[in-house]
């Protein structure tokens, strides 16, 4: 059916837009990454980035999968504490009235068309609020360090999904980050401010 597949790949996009967001906002040094100039998609001029194209691939097999990204500070100094600095989760969860082959696919096309309409709302607002969020000014700082040779830490990431039925989160990336080179798992430091940043559902 023509609309399930479209509005699939509508969701598709939009949760490996969403990592893109938040890692391009964090993560400058492009060696790690891999960005390169894409598609403008959702009306955001944002670039592609290999390392998250390559690990979306579980979601072409199961959209259900949960996507978590975590963000860490790593001192240079040997042996310092590595700190999580944020942790984003996104998930698609299909309403409890899905897409049927017995609607009119006029009309199917149609309700696509208005959940493209709200994720463009939704990623729109996430790009906005990420700017807005700590880690944004500390990966400008880490960059600017790096150019100036005066470094004092680096932001490292690690992204996770977790198969259906399993307790344990699976690593995606091949990075050395210390995000998740700690055991046991890296968490929230007791007692820091944890703001939870909570986007509209499409």
């Amino acid at each position: 059916m023509l609309a399930r597949v479209k509005c699939e790949q509508v969701i598709f996009e939009a949760l490996a837009k969403s990592a893109e967001i938040v890692l391009l906002n964090r993560i400058h040094e492009p060696r790690e990454l891999g960005r390169r100039v894409g598609r403008t998609r959702f009306n955001i001029d944002i670039d592609e980035v290999d390392v998250v194209r390559g690990m979306m691939e579980y979601w072409r097999r199961d959209l259900h999968l949960p996507l978590r990204i975590l963000v860490a500070w790593e001192p240079v100094e040997k042996g310092g504490k590595v700190r999580l600095l944020e942790r984003w989760d996104a998930q698609f969860a299909p309403a409890e009235r899905a897409l049927s082959g017995g609607e009119d696919e006029k009309e199917l096309l149609s309700q696509v068309r208005g959940l493209w309409k709200r994720l463009v709302l939704c990623l729109r607002t996430l790009y906005s609020q990420s700017l807005l969020l700590p880690a944004t000014k500390v990966a400008r700082e880490v960059d600017q360090a790096r150019r100036t040779g005066t470094e004092t830490g680096s932001l490292g990431f690690a992204v996770c999904t977790r198969e259906r039925g399993s307790e344990a989160w699976l690593l995606l990336n091949g990075h050395d980050s210390a995000a998740y080179q700690t055991t046991p798992p890296l968490e929230f430091e007791a007692g820091a401010r944890v703001a939870t940043i909570s986007l509209p559902a499409a």
